[in-house]
């Protein structure tokens, strides 16, 4: 197997997995009510800092940081209190 193809595979299946780490935390920034643009933007400077200075924990820092913080009570502009609904028996 070419070394260029392997590497480009790799390259693909990176993407894909951080695809769903961007939209969960869209939805969790929305949990917060905040907008979803801070883990898009977090993202991608997260790949512009990669080429420059070979570190890849931007984003994950951000995705990090996002999930230990606690939501506003209440309803916000994005939904209904998620801690709020009660659970199924």
């Amino acid at each position: 197997m070419d070394v260029d193809v392997l590497a480009d595979s790799i390259e693909v299946l990176g993407v894909l997995i951080d695809v769903p780490f961007v939209f969960l935390s869209i939805w969790r920034t929305h949990d917060l009510g905040r907008a979803g643009w801070i883990p898009v933007a977090a993202y991608f400077l997260d790949t512009v800092f990669t080429s420059l200075f070979d570190s890849d924990y931007l984003f994950f820092m951000v995705v990090f940081a996002l999930c230990s913080m606690k939501g506003p009570r209440g309803p916000n502009l994005y939904g209904p209190d998620p801690e709020a609904v009660p659970l199924r028996p």
